[in-house]
């Protein structure tokens, strides 16, 4: 157990975030009072980060070409991933639990369109939360040039949307 600095609360060591600079390795501030800093201070961080950014940019651009330098496996898999998913494609993303589905098109690398719908919340009311997301699966379910990929996915949309109350695309959000 473990008093956080701010809400003076006890709590279990789990409701601190870990920090290797402290004696006990665990921040000082709970969790959920660190979170609601953040939110109070919103405009405070990002000015930070920004003068930080522009204070530093020759130390941050060294630190990316070391990275970079120690990580050439890493990047030469990645880059031909990326060349490998630019195929465009129709996908579907379906709950592992519900069965509810999306069904979408592509000629980005599949990677990043499926991180657009996890992490940048692209649509309100969206059910692709991050959240949850090790509760959804991907399928890639065709490839083709742009003009097949789109006409697929508007046929798939037809058939599917209305009718089938599973597929849950914009249109029944």
């Amino acid at each position: 157990m473990k008093r956080c600095s701010t809400c003076k609360e006890t709590k279990d060591f789990s409701e601190f975030s870990k920090n290797k600079n402290h004696k006990d390795g665990l921040q000082y501030k709970c969790k959920a009072c660190n979170k609601q800093y953040r939110q109070d201070n919103k405009r405070k961080i990002a000015e930070y980060k920004k003068q930080y950014c522009d204070n530093n940019k020759a130390k941050i651009a060294e630190y990316g070409k070391q990275h970079r330098d120690n990580n050439k496996d890493y990047y030469a898999k990645y880059k031909k991933l990326r060349r490998l998913n630019t195929i465009p494609c129709v996908y579907r993303i379906m709950s592992k639990t519900s069965g509810i589905y999306y069904i979408g098109s592509t000629t980005q690398p599949l990677c990043d369109r499926i991180t657009h719908h996890f992490i940048k919340g692209s649509c309100i009311g969206s059910p692709f939360t991050g959240k949850d997301r090790d509760n959804w699966e991907v399928h890639q379910l065709c490839t083709g040039t742009k003009e097949q990929v789109r006409e697929l996915e508007k046929y798939l949309l037809k058939l599917r949307v209305g009718i089938d109350k599973n597929c849950i695309n914009k249109q029944t959000w």
